[in-house]
């Protein structure tokens, strides 16, 4: 049987409370010119949502998203016109490396290598990013 990850994933949190959240980062993201709509928002929970489900993952509490926006938002690859399309790119990409990495990796020590690597040898480059071996992260980490 098959869980329905998005019965699961946001334990307390409703999905108006990610949107929310989601929206309260706009605070901080919108001084980089970077500002989601509350549709946007929508469709970003929306898209969480769908990525969890695809990759089989169940996530409690409101998710990565706010936190995704938070570390990329410094970047000066980003701007407003792809800030939703990156945001969802990042997510899907977020939990497929927690796969890959068997969840070895903690949230912010993969946020942390995925935007070292974006910024860095992936020169912007979300495909470049998406191409990356998560498992040179626990590699590094041992190394």
């Amino acid at each position: 049987m098959k869980l329905q990850s998005s019965s699961f994933l946001s334990g307390d949190a409703s999905r108006e409370d990610r949107v929310r959240a989601l929206l309260d980062r706009n605070t901080q993201t919108g001084a980089y010119g970077l500002r989601l709509t509350p549709q946007q928002a929508q469709a970003l929970v929306a898209a969480q949502t769908e990525a969890l489900d695809h990759t089989g993952r169940l996530e409690f509490g409101g998710g990565v998203l706010d936190r995704m926006a938070c570390a990329f938002c410094t970047s000066p690859y980003f701007g407003p016109e792809d800030w939703e399309h990156a945001l969802r790119t990042l997510t899907e990409l977020f939990y497929w490396f927690k796969n890959e990495t068997r969840d070895r990796a903690g949230d912010k020590e993969l946020l942390d290598w995925m935007r070292a690597a974006f910024d860095g040898p992936c020169h912007g480059s979300l495909e470049l990013l998406a191409g990356l071996d998560p498992r040179e992260l626990l590699e590094e980490g041992n190394g």
